[in-house]
């Protein structure tokens, strides 16, 4: 309906007239039968009563779709609607007759349904007698054939129809009451409210204890959508519609709960302080809860809806905002969460979403997924502080619980990505086999069969690999958590610094999350179109993996290149000179060593060694792949650090593999790519450049860095050593690390690394001068402070409910991950061999064997082989 249409229906008033005309005959009508002094014209009258009510709500629920379309309301969800002062958006065509008519009819429905206001749930809330029973008939939609819908209005269940006219007046009131006050003119509310103002013939509190009962119906729907039988005498809403009408409700409750008057008053007390309590209170967020506890699935059955910000998607994300979430200033080890944030976690919130998650996940319709990853995740990952306040206030067990959820369902959706790579890269290869043909073919003149090869050349199904770029982007907290001040405390302060549960649950979610995300980013090269998300990843997800190397390196080993570090960056030695261990004062030595000796050390260092080793969250062939693709990717001064200090904690913790990518980047770009080099001079053994402009301290690693023997007169291979001093070339080229001396300096430090690493003849004395240079710069310290503060693997899952040990398993069945260990019968089963290891099912465990726990199960292979998955039936042999 046209904006002037609108406009000039509501000033004629026709439906106020109609509306209220249509009211009064009812009541009069109602009056007399109950009196018995009804006329004969007045039963004719109460026959057609329920003919003219349903036209009447008809034209009512079609003017109220095209408010919402044409006037872009917020929907209950408040700041993303139209401007309140824009002159050319109408106010409602509805006045207080017609509110008074939605009101009735969903009241009606609602006592209809069993969920009146009354004990029995049959009450009407208080309305007039005649009024309720005379609408009771058209409420429930008991009227002849003779009365059609318009054939050109989609059909929609007449309950759900009579609370959307009711949710749609109640959504337009909420955005004139989050805009201020206009005055007169063109938006002025003629009932006497202009925006700004409450006019709903309903006060807010009774209009939200509604808005309450309407998600209390619909969620009772959608669990019977599960096999739940309903309450005896309540009748149910279509399943379809539940998960539409219950968000929509829920949502219109919690903007009425926040903005409404005399109820936005709570929100500050006379000194502008916070109110004590929740903003929202429990009685919402377990109604929340109990829709995600819902069996029947999503759908956006409101076609007006479509056209607006109004989806299911948008509501769910606000419906599980918690309102005053970024108002905490320190996750101190005393600070508190407040009203609000205590509310939600302590109704179960973690728990519900994680419920949902597994559920929609386990269905065999693509769109169940897609929910799960676009708007599940998100209603987290999208508020100010959310990871932060999880990990240190939410119930310890749900979110241990939901973060391997998470993880499980990222390797589910690598899983599938992987395969659609695969099937991606068959039908490039086979179109390019048909390709072939066809232009052989072409040549002799079949024409038809280059038609025929035209027809059949349909791109792959690539939305396993889109749903993945969805779930990478609700990982983006985790990467955002070293910025944080309240986390960095933990690296700068030490462990008393924080909550010991925050602790506890950041390398827990490091260690569950890490791994798919290092899989997921391997993906890069072989998805087109969707690698450029994926590489960003890879290089966000570095700080992390170079924390994990450093606490896997061998601690005194670690300790004298810091021990050295230090000693070189107070210029206790010559900067042009290798400054070896036993040049360190011996105060620093005896710090360093009585650090790399202490309880627990070699313990927690072995603990990460296993861990990168078997629970795939090694990031060297990520190292690798960058180093592949280095001028692919876009780089800044953050990431540039980030690789670097990744780069000097492989080399130090695992200098093997971190060989083995070297010079398999160096093979794959041929001769080091010299079309592409930069134009400044100097490398790796050239030399004069590094550090120019800079003076003191600043230039001294680097000069060192280029300087340094590589321990042999024919050093590296010349195809390694070409690469390394055009990858160099390259980093100095980029104006990140041309404006900072010191990262040019690392950069230097760091390649000269790579290169004795290539060079078979290099001794160990070469590598520890670098690498000691490398730990000075400032990023690089900052990472290994911060792999020293975390809890390594076996610290981080101590207390917390056990999880299957296959790092790939993807078992989603039951209600929460938790159910899998605690479930009927034996639960997870440990492994007939070590008795350590616990596994979800057969599968898992033979996976795992085959991941390398094999060869250390048991003692010895061959007792873990006959124990384990050999063991045919034993091995799944309960504790």
């Amino acid at each position: 309906m046209a904006t002037c249409e609108k406009r000039e229906l509501y000033d004629s008033q026709l439906l106020e007239h109609a509306v209220g005309l249509v009211l009064r005959v009812v009541l009069a009508v109602g009056a007399a039968v109950a009196g018995g002094r009804a006329t004969p014209v007045q039963v004719a009258y109460r026959e057609l009563l329920p003919h003219v009510a349903f036209t009447l709500k008809e034209a009512l629920s079609q003017l109220a779709d095209a408010h919402i379309v044409a006037a872009g309301a917020t929907l209950g969800v408040p700041g993303t609607g139209t401007p309140g002062n824009r002159p050319d958006v109408p106010p409602p065509p509805w006045g207080p007759c017609a509110q008074y008519l939605a009101l009735t009819d969903a009241v009606t429905t609602l006592a209809a349904a069993g969920y009146g206001g009354g004990a029995d749930g049959k009450g009407a809330y208080g309305l007039a007698p005649e009024l309720a029973e005379g609408l009771a008939a058209a409420s429930l939609g008991t009227l002849p054939p003779s009365v059609a819908r318009p054939p050109s209005t989609p059909a929609r269940d007449e309950l759900v129809q009579a609370f959307d006219v009711l949710l749609s007046m109640v959504e337009a009131q909420i955005d004139r009451e989050a805009q201020p006050p206009s005055g007169t003119g063109p938006g002025t509310d003629r009932g006497g409210g202009g925006r700004g103002g409450w006019s709903f013939v309903a006060s807010p509190r009774a209009v939200q204890h509604l808005c309450m009962r309407i998600a209390e119906l619909a969620v009772a729907s959608g669990q019977a959508a599960g096999g739940r039988r309903p309450r005896r005498g309540r009748r149910l809403l279509p399943a379809s519609s539940a998960w539409h009408l219950a968000v929509r409700a829920l949502v219109d409750a919690r903007a009425l709960l926040l903005l409404g008057p005399g109820l936005s008053r709570r929100r500050q007390g006379a000194d502008g302080a916070a109110p004590p309590g929740p903003l929202l209170p429990s009685e919402y967020w377990e109604a929340v809860v109990r829709v995600l506890r819902m069996d029947a699935a999503p759908e956006n059955v409101h076609a007006a809806l479509l056209k607006t910000r109004g989806t299911v998607s948008r509501r769910t994300l606000h419906m599980m905002e918690i309102p005053d979430m970024g108002l905490a200033d320190s996750l101190r080890p005393d600070a508190e969460p407040s009203a609000s944030v205590a509310a939600a976690f302590s109704s179960g919130l973690l728990a519900g979403l994680e419920r949902c998650v597994r559920f929609f996940s386990r269905s065999a319709d693509p769109a169940d997924v897609d929910m799960v990853c676009g708007t599940l995740l998100p209603a987290l990952s999208s508020q100010p502080s959310a990871f932060q306040h999880m990990l240190a206030f939410g119930p310890r067990d749900q979110v241990a619980a939901l973060l391997t959820t998470v993880a499980k369902l990222l390797h589910r959706c690598v899983d599938e990505a992987e395969a659609a790579a695969g099937r991606a890269a068959l039908e490039a290869r086979a179109a390019a086999g048909r390709a072939f043909e066809a232009r052989r073919q072409a040549m002799v003149g079949h024409v038809d069969r280059i038609l025929d090869f035209a027809q059949c050349n349909v791109p792959p199904d690539m939305a396993p690999c889109r749903r993945l770029m969805i779930l990478v982007f609700n990982t983006q907290p985790l990467f955002k958590l070293l910025g944080d001040l309240r986390v960095v405390s933990l690296a700068s302060e030490g462990p008393a610094a924080v909550k010991p549960q925050l602790r506890q649950l950041l390398p827990f979610m490091v260690q569950r999350w890490l791994p798919p995300l290092i899989r997921a980013s391997l993906l890069a090269p072989r998805l087109p179109g969707l690698d450029a998300v994926l590489y960003g990843m890879a290089q966000d997800l570095l700080g992390f993996g170079a924390m994990a190397l450093f606490g896997a390196a061998d601690p005194p080993r670690l300790a004298l290149l810091r021990a050295s570090a230090m000693a070189g960056a107070s210029g206790s030695a010559d900067a042009e000179q290798p400054i070896a261990a036993e040049d360190v004062g011996a105060a620093a030595a005896a710090a360093a060593m009585a650090e790399a000796t202490s309880p627990g050390a070699a313990s927690a260092a072995e603990s990460w060694r296993r861990w990168l080793r078997l629970g795939g969250g090694s990031p060297v062939p990520v190292l690798g792949m960058l180093l592949k693709d280095f001028r692919r990717l876009a780089w800044d001064h953050s990431n540039t650090k980030t690789f670097l200090g990744c780069l000097l904690a492989a080399a130090i913790a695992e200098p093997e593999a971190l060989r083995a990518e070297v010079l398999a980047a160096a093979g794959a770009n041929g001769d080091g790519g010299a079309s592409s080099r930069s134009s400044t001079s100097g490398g790796i053994e050239g030399g004069g450049h590094a550090g120019s402009g800079s003076s003191g301290q600043s230039a001294a690693p680097a000069a060192a860095a280029e300087r340094v023997p590589l321990g042999s007169s024919a050093g590296p291979d010349p195809k390694c050593r070409r690469w390394g001093r055009d990858v160099l070339s390259a980093l100095r080229g980029m104006d990140c690390v041309a404006r900072d001396p010191e990262l040019e300096a690392q950069a230097a430090c760091v390649m000269g690394l790579l290169m004795c690493l290539c060079d078979e003849n290099a001794g160990r004395e070469h590598f520890d001068v670098l690498a000691s240079l490398g730990l000075t710069h400032p990023a690089a310290r900052g990472l290994v402070h911060w792999g020293a503060a975390l809890l390594p693997p076996d610290q981080a899952a101590a207390g917390l409910p056990p999880a299957c040990s296959n790092p790939r398993c993807t078992n989603l069945a039951g209600d929460s991950d938790a159910d899998l260990a605690a479930g009927p019968g034996a639960g997870l089963r440990r492994c007939g061999g070590c008795r350590v290891e616990r596994y979800c099912c057969v599968e898992c465990q033979r996976a795992h064997w085959r991941a390398g726990h094999g060869a250390e199960c048991g003692g010895g292979a061959g007792a873990g082989a006959g124990r384990g998955v050999g063991g045919g039936a034993s091995a799944g042999a309960g504790s």
